[in-house]
């Protein structure tokens, strides 16, 4: 039901969402009420930011990593999966900690602007 409320983007079927939420585990509902709208809703969403959906640029990266995987048997689809997830991971934070260059003082802005923004999420 969270699920279903996050990703309306309607305001109608959001309130009916909320309180059908509220009548079956009201925990639940207080607990959501307390977290800022625009952290996990589409509805809300300041700037359409749409937290927790890939973005294009994401996805497309991911399809590169998993591009050998098509037409494989389920179990050796996910052992491939999770190597190459695996491997890409290691690779770059290899690359990251070993990565000497300074930021230009334009970027370590956006750096330090966003790192405030992220600090602000809870899950």
């Amino acid at each position: 039901m969270c699920w279903l409320i996050r990703n309306t983007k309607q305001e109608p079927k959001y309130e009916r969402l909320m309180r059908e939420l509220e009548a079956t585990n009201k925990a639940a509902s207080r607990y959501l009420k307390q977290i800022d709208k625009t952290k996990w809703t589409l509805l809300y969403d300041r700037g359409m930011r749409r937290w927790g959906n890939l973005t294009t640029n994401i996805s497309k990266c991911m399809n590169n990593v998993l591009r050998g995987s098509r037409m494989l048997p389920i179990q050796a689809l996910i052992e491939y999966t999770f190597k190459r997830d695996v491997d890409q991971y290691a690779k770059n934070y290899n690359t990251a900690l070993t990565c000497l260059k300074n930021f230009p003082g334009r970027m370590w802005n956006v750096f330090r602007q966003r790192d405030i923004i992220a600090r602000e999420h809870q899950v």
